[in-house]
Formats: structure tokens, sequence, C-alpha cells
């Protein structure tokens, strides 16, 4: 009897450390921007939410660039929730592919590692140009003949011829037109969100395991004391 009570004993305490172990975990339940997300801008700030309460000092979080480097940390925030790391410098990005790692312990003590990514695409912009050329080219000419002179005979007479002048007419030329044009479109921005979840199977089955643990050390019990009874 006394081994029974024993065995029941330590399958109970097994199952109570089993579930507390899996409730332990810091779990990542979303972040922005969001895992798979593709966007025309880059962002100022990445940050991500786990699903319990973090060490600041042993959680942190790591961009890599498309090539592999680490340009950018960050943490859990002074004076902000627990269960949210940001990283708050975001360095100018080219378009590529990018990994955000991080790096969560609760505090029980137990860590997590992990991952998310977003890509960034070249955004499109055109300035507006415009152009003006006026020009303006007015010519005027204008000329004059000079007034007739009396010419004297040797008539009696006198008499005078005057001379037509001929006046000149200025000749304008048109001004020329100007114009301006020029439009572009300007960038759009795009975000997709998604905010997938850690399973807890693996804790579930765990669960299952020991309760049936516990199931056949009661049964074998019962039948050895059945047995000595008889």
């Amino acid at each position: 009897m006394k081994r029974f009570v024993t065995a029941a004993l330590l399958a109970a305490a097994l199952l109570a450390l089993g579930s507390g172990a899996t409730l332990g975990h810091s779990e990542y339940e979303a972040s922005d921007p969001a895992d798979g997300a593709t966007l025309t801008e880059q962002p100022t700030q990445i940050s991500a939410t786990f699903s319990e309460r973090t060490k600041p000092k042993q959680s942190s979080l790591r961009l890599k660039s498309p090539n592999g480097d680490i340009i950018a940390t960050g943490g859990v925030p002074a004076g902000g929730p627990p269960t949210k790391m940001v990283i708050d410098e975001v360095p100018a990005l080219d378009p590529g592919v990018y990994t955000v790692l991080w790096t969560t312990v609760a505090l029980d003590g137990d860590g997590l590692k992990g991952s998310f990514t977003f890509t960034l695409e070249a955004s499109q912009s055109a300035a507006p140009s415009a152009e003006a050329s006026p020009s303006a080219a007015p010519s005027g000419s204008p000329s004059a003949a000079p007034s007739p002179t009396p010419a004297p005979t040797a008539s009696p007479t006198p008499r005078s011829t005057p001379a037509a002048s001929p006046s000149a007419t200025p000749v304008a030329s048109p001004s020329a037109s100007a114009g301006t044009s020029g439009s572009g479109p300007s960038p759009t921005t795009g975000t997709d969100a998604g905010a997938p979840a850690a399973s807890g199977s693996d804790g579930s089955i765990g669960l299952l395991a020991l309760a049936l643990a516990v199931v056949l050390v009661v049964a074998a019990g019962t039948w050895l004391y059945r047995r000595r009874s008889v």
C-alpha cells in the first residue's frame, strides 16, 4: 500500500512539474512589421509581443540584413511592458528580405528563441518637372526720309518740288509660348498582417503521458494489494 501511495505522489509531482514548464515559456505572439509582411517604406521602429513576462537583461531583438549581418538590436524598453521588446533605432535599409531574431527568458528561467521576417521593396517616386522657355523678339526698324528742300531755278517764277518721304512700318515677331508639364506617381504603402502564435502541442502530449503513467501506477498498486490480501 505504501508503494502505491508513493508512486501516485511521484506521478502527481511529475505532472505538476510538466504543467509548470509548459506555462513558463514566453512565446512569440505578434510583431510590427508582421511576420511575412511586404513594405514599400522603411519602418521607423520594430517591435514584438510575447505571451509571458521576460527578464530584460537576458531577452533581446536583433535585426539581420539580407547578407546576414546584425545591423540593429533592441530589447524590453525602460518603463515599458515586460512582454514587449522594441528596436527603436532602425538604420537606412536597402530593398531585400530582413530577419528579426528574438530571444526570451521567462521569470522562471526558461528560454526560447525564434525569428520573423519582412520584405522591403523599392519605393516608386518621381519628381514633377516643368519647362518654360518664353521668348520675345520684337523688332522695329523705322526709317525716315529727309524733308524736301526747295531748288532755285533761273526762271522768274521760282518753284519747289517736294520729294515724298517713305515711312517705314515696324514688324514685330510673335513671342513663343511657355508650357509646363510633368507629374509622377506617389509611393504607396502596403502591409500584411500576420501574427502566428506558437502551439503548445508538446506540453499537451507530455501531460497526457504523465496522466497515463499515474493511471498505470494506481492500477498496479491495486492489483498488488489485492494479491497480498488473498
